[in-house]
Protein backbone atom coordinates (compact mmCIF):
# COMPACT_ATOMS: atom_id res chain seq x y z
CA UNK A 1 0.00 0.00 0.00
CA UNK A 2 0.90 3.57 -0.44
CA UNK A 3 0.16 6.46 2.27
CA UNK A 4 0.47 10.09 1.82
CA UNK A 5 2.65 10.53 4.72
CA UNK A 6 3.86 14.23 5.99
CA UNK A 7 7.29 13.26 7.43
CA UNK A 8 8.81 15.59 10.10
CA UNK A 9 11.21 15.56 12.95
CA UNK A 10 10.55 14.53 16.03
CA UNK A 11 11.84 14.43 19.60
CA UNK A 12 10.82 13.27 22.37
CA UNK A 13 11.18 11.51 25.41
CA UNK A 14 9.74 8.23 25.87
CA UNK A 15 8.75 5.21 27.70
CA UNK A 16 9.34 1.04 27.15
CA UNK A 17 9.13 -1.88 29.69
CA UNK A 18 10.66 -4.79 29.31
CA UNK A 19 10.04 -8.48 31.07
CA UNK A 20 12.50 -9.26 34.10
CA UNK A 21 12.52 -11.48 36.54
CA UNK A 22 12.49 -10.43 40.74
CA UNK A 23 14.96 -12.71 42.22
CA UNK A 24 12.57 -13.30 44.76
CA UNK A 25 10.26 -15.50 42.89
CA UNK A 26 10.65 -19.26 43.76
CA UNK A 27 11.77 -20.70 40.35
CA UNK A 28 11.61 -23.95 41.77
CA UNK A 29 8.51 -24.25 42.91
CA UNK A 30 6.62 -26.38 40.45
CA UNK A 31 10.18 -28.26 39.80
CA UNK A 32 11.76 -29.23 42.89
CA UNK A 33 10.02 -30.72 46.41
CA UNK A 34 10.56 -27.26 49.41
CA UNK A 35 12.92 -30.27 51.13
CA UNK A 36 15.21 -29.54 48.10
CA UNK A 37 14.94 -26.03 47.95
CA UNK A 38 18.20 -25.46 49.64
CA UNK A 39 20.13 -27.54 47.48
CA UNK A 40 18.83 -26.08 44.21
CA UNK A 41 19.65 -23.03 45.44
CA UNK A 42 23.35 -23.37 46.15
CA UNK A 43 23.70 -24.77 42.42
CA UNK A 44 21.73 -21.45 41.06
CA UNK A 45 24.63 -19.44 43.52
CA UNK A 46 27.48 -20.88 41.68
CA UNK A 47 26.09 -20.60 38.18
CA UNK A 48 24.60 -16.88 38.54
CA UNK A 49 26.19 -13.57 36.93
CA UNK A 50 24.07 -11.87 39.39
CA UNK A 51 25.79 -9.52 42.26
CA UNK A 52 23.50 -10.37 45.30
CA UNK A 53 25.90 -7.98 47.32
CA UNK A 54 23.73 -5.74 45.59
CA UNK A 55 20.85 -4.41 47.71
CA UNK A 56 17.47 -6.33 46.96
CA UNK A 57 16.09 -3.90 44.43
CA UNK A 58 19.16 -2.81 42.58
CA UNK A 59 19.81 -6.48 41.73
CA UNK A 60 16.26 -6.86 40.11
CA UNK A 61 17.25 -4.39 37.67
CA UNK A 62 20.74 -7.20 36.46
CA UNK A 63 17.81 -9.58 34.84
CA UNK A 64 17.08 -6.82 32.66
CA UNK A 65 19.51 -5.12 30.37
CA UNK A 66 20.13 -1.94 28.55
CA UNK A 67 20.54 -4.31 25.15
CA UNK A 68 17.92 -6.49 25.60
CA UNK A 69 15.94 -3.27 24.89
CA UNK A 70 17.12 -3.75 21.39
CA UNK A 71 17.07 -7.09 20.77
CA UNK A 72 13.20 -6.74 18.73
CA UNK A 73 15.15 -5.06 15.89
CA UNK A 74 17.19 -7.87 15.29
CA UNK A 75 16.07 -11.21 13.77
CA UNK A 76 14.43 -13.68 14.60
CA UNK A 77 11.63 -10.67 14.70
CA UNK A 78 7.97 -10.87 16.81
CA UNK A 79 4.90 -10.28 15.68
CA UNK A 80 3.25 -7.42 16.32
CA UNK A 81 0.58 -4.27 15.32
CA UNK A 82 3.70 -2.59 12.89
CA UNK A 83 5.54 -6.00 12.21
CA UNK A 84 4.45 -9.39 10.77
CA UNK A 85 8.00 -11.02 12.22
CA UNK A 86 8.95 -11.35 8.68
CA UNK A 87 10.39 -8.57 7.12
CA UNK A 88 11.05 -6.43 9.93
CA UNK A 89 11.58 -5.48 14.18
CA UNK A 90 9.60 -2.78 15.68
CA UNK A 91 10.34 -1.38 18.99
CA UNK A 92 7.57 -0.25 20.79
CA UNK A 93 7.10 2.94 22.86
CA UNK A 94 4.73 5.27 24.32
CA UNK A 95 5.11 9.37 25.01
CA UNK A 96 4.26 8.38 28.57
CA UNK A 97 4.31 5.61 30.86
CA UNK A 98 0.93 5.15 31.60
CA UNK A 99 0.41 4.44 28.11
CA UNK A 100 3.08 2.08 27.90
CA UNK A 101 2.08 0.07 30.94
CA UNK A 102 -1.98 -0.74 29.28
CA UNK A 103 -0.62 -1.51 26.40
CA UNK A 104 2.08 -3.90 27.90
CA UNK A 105 -0.12 -5.33 30.39
CA UNK A 106 -2.88 -6.25 27.32
CA UNK A 107 -0.13 -8.27 25.35
CA UNK A 108 1.28 -10.38 28.74
CA UNK A 109 -2.67 -10.85 29.54
CA UNK A 110 -3.55 -11.86 25.97
CA UNK A 111 -0.46 -13.79 25.54
CA UNK A 112 -0.99 -15.62 28.70
CA UNK A 113 -4.54 -16.67 28.00
CA UNK A 114 -3.40 -20.00 27.15
CA UNK A 115 -2.38 -20.59 31.12
CA UNK A 116 -5.33 -19.27 32.67
CA UNK A 117 -7.36 -22.99 32.65
CA UNK A 118 -4.21 -25.01 33.74
CA UNK A 119 -3.17 -22.32 36.13
CA UNK A 120 -2.50 -23.71 40.38
CA UNK A 121 -2.27 -20.17 41.07
CA UNK A 122 -4.94 -17.27 41.03
CA UNK A 123 -2.23 -14.56 40.37
CA UNK A 124 -0.46 -14.74 37.60
CA UNK A 125 2.37 -12.15 37.23
CA UNK A 126 4.74 -10.14 34.96
CA UNK A 127 7.60 -8.28 36.40
CA UNK A 128 8.98 -5.52 34.09
CA UNK A 129 11.62 -3.22 33.82
CA UNK A 130 10.76 0.68 32.86
CA UNK A 131 13.35 2.28 30.82
CA UNK A 132 13.18 6.13 29.30
CA UNK A 133 14.42 6.70 25.91
CA UNK A 134 15.41 10.00 24.57
CA UNK A 135 14.17 9.83 20.87
CA UNK A 136 15.16 11.95 18.08
CA UNK A 137 14.64 12.10 14.50
CA UNK A 138 14.14 13.77 11.33
CA UNK A 139 12.55 10.97 9.20
CA UNK A 140 9.35 10.62 11.51
CA UNK A 141 5.55 10.44 10.30
CA UNK A 142 2.51 11.58 12.75
CA UNK A 143 -0.68 9.67 12.52
CA UNK A 144 -2.36 11.07 15.53
CA UNK A 145 -4.95 13.98 13.41
CA UNK A 146 -5.64 11.63 10.56
CA UNK A 147 -8.97 11.00 11.84
CA UNK A 148 -10.06 9.34 8.77
CA UNK A 149 -7.33 5.93 8.97
CA UNK A 150 -8.04 6.21 13.20
CA UNK A 151 -10.43 2.61 13.62
CA UNK A 152 -7.77 0.83 11.76
CA UNK A 153 -4.68 2.00 13.60
CA UNK A 154 -6.40 0.75 16.89
CA UNK A 155 -7.86 -1.87 15.18
CA UNK A 156 -7.49 -5.68 16.88
CA UNK A 157 -6.71 -6.57 13.01
CA UNK A 158 -3.40 -5.40 12.69
CA UNK A 159 -3.08 -5.95 8.49
CA UNK A 160 -3.64 -2.09 7.64
CA UNK A 161 -1.11 -0.96 10.66
CA UNK A 162 1.66 -3.91 8.93
CA UNK A 163 1.14 -2.95 5.03
CA UNK A 164 1.47 1.18 6.82
CA UNK A 165 4.39 -0.04 8.42
CA UNK A 166 6.12 -1.18 5.21
CA UNK A 167 5.58 1.48 3.20
CA UNK A 168 6.85 3.66 6.12
CA UNK A 169 10.18 2.19 5.87
CA UNK A 170 10.21 1.76 2.39
CA UNK A 171 10.72 5.77 2.27
CA UNK A 172 13.22 5.28 5.21
CA UNK A 173 10.60 6.57 7.87
CA UNK A 174 12.50 5.92 10.99
CA UNK A 175 9.47 5.90 13.28
CA UNK A 176 5.50 6.91 13.98
CA UNK A 177 3.23 8.41 16.28
CA UNK A 178 0.22 6.50 16.55
CA UNK A 179 -3.22 6.80 18.59
CA UNK A 180 -2.65 4.13 21.60
CA UNK A 181 -5.43 1.29 21.17
CA UNK A 182 -5.31 0.82 24.61
CA UNK A 183 -5.07 4.09 26.57
CA UNK A 184 -7.47 6.81 24.97
CA UNK A 185 -5.78 9.76 24.32
CA UNK A 186 -2.21 8.23 24.63
CA UNK A 187 0.62 7.83 21.78
CA UNK A 188 2.26 5.11 20.97
CA UNK A 189 6.03 5.36 18.97
CA UNK A 190 6.57 2.34 17.39
CA UNK A 191 10.68 2.61 15.88
CA UNK A 192 11.61 0.59 13.06
CA UNK A 193 15.42 1.46 13.65
CA UNK A 194 17.52 2.05 16.47
CA UNK A 195 19.41 5.47 14.94
CA UNK A 196 16.74 7.37 16.29
CA UNK A 197 17.29 6.29 20.14
CA UNK A 198 20.00 8.94 21.83
CA UNK A 199 20.18 7.38 25.39
CA UNK A 200 18.27 5.56 27.42
CA UNK A 201 18.13 5.24 30.90
CA UNK A 202 16.52 2.62 33.98
CA UNK A 203 13.63 4.11 35.95
CA UNK A 204 12.20 1.56 38.14
CA UNK A 205 10.39 -1.62 37.62
CA UNK A 206 6.87 -2.55 38.23
CA UNK A 207 4.35 -5.87 38.52
CA UNK A 208 1.84 -6.76 35.90
CA UNK A 209 -0.97 -9.16 37.75
CA UNK A 210 -3.85 -10.79 36.44
CA UNK A 211 -6.09 -13.06 38.60
CA UNK A 212 -7.32 -15.65 36.68
CA UNK A 213 -10.47 -16.61 38.23
CA UNK A 214 -11.94 -13.25 38.98
CA UNK A 215 -10.58 -11.33 35.93
CA UNK A 216 -8.78 -8.47 38.53
CA UNK A 217 -5.98 -6.90 36.52
CA UNK A 218 -3.40 -4.68 38.33
CA UNK A 219 -0.01 -2.80 38.07
CA UNK A 220 2.16 -2.20 40.86
CA UNK A 221 5.40 -0.35 41.70
CA UNK A 222 4.48 2.71 40.21
CA UNK A 223 1.51 5.45 40.67
CA UNK A 224 -2.37 3.88 40.85
CA UNK A 225 -3.57 3.01 37.22
CA UNK A 226 -6.81 2.72 36.38
CA UNK A 227 -7.26 -0.08 34.05
CA UNK A 228 -9.47 0.68 30.95
CA UNK A 229 -10.96 -2.26 29.59
CA UNK A 230 -12.11 -5.76 30.82
CA UNK A 231 -10.02 -8.98 30.88
CA UNK A 232 -13.10 -11.05 28.86
CA UNK A 233 -12.46 -8.11 26.18
CA UNK A 234 -8.60 -9.01 25.86
CA UNK A 235 -9.62 -12.53 26.34
CA UNK A 236 -12.20 -12.51 23.34
CA UNK A 237 -9.98 -10.13 20.97
CA UNK A 238 -8.44 -11.37 17.45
Amino acid sequence: MTYPFKIAPYKHTCIRSIYTAQPSQNLYDDIVDAEDYENIFELELDSSLIDRKQPHNDRTFQYGKADELYTVLDPPWREGRFGDGKTHGVFYSAEDKITSYLEALWHFVKWSQNLHDHSSKDWIQSDRKVFEVDIESKNFASLIDNIDIHDSLTSNDYKFCRDLAASAIEINIEGLRTPSARNKGGVCVPLFQKNPIKNEKSLRYVTFLVNVKTGEMKITGDIPITIPYQYETILGSN
